[in-house]
């Protein structure tokens, strides 16, 4: 039994959440996925219609645990209203709001 002052080893994750081994988890293959599907579950813009969506949280989640969630792919998140009509955008002016050019795409 370790001593009161010593604290306990931290428990380490599988190696299959860690990506370690021959294939990438879900985790580290699809890590932009994920992190736009965050974003997507919080983002609200009511005069664009558009509205918190977990459906791809949730597809996320059935493909980590084994389940067949679908695709993942993250230009379904786009929010096409906002790029029809950059004025819906809050917080940024519409002339800046999409990057046209070599090298800008948002969704590479």
């Amino acid at each position: 039994m370790p001593a009161a002052s010593q604290s306990p080893r931290p428990r380490q994750a599988p190696s299959s959440i860690q990506g370690e081994g021959e294939g990438k988890s879900p985790f580290t293959k699809h890590a932009r996925y994920f992190r736009d599907a965050l974003v997507r579950v919080q983002y609200r813009n009511a005069s664009a219609k558009t509205f918190p969506d977990d459906s791809f949280l949730t597809r996320f989640y059935k493909n980590v645990i084994g389940e067949n969630g679908g695709e993942m792919n993250r230009a379904d998140m786009i929010c096409t209203r906002l790029f029809e009509d950059p004025s819906l955008l809050r917080n940024v002016d519409p002339k800046d709001a999409l990057r046209k050019g070599k090298g800008e795409g948002r969704f590479n």
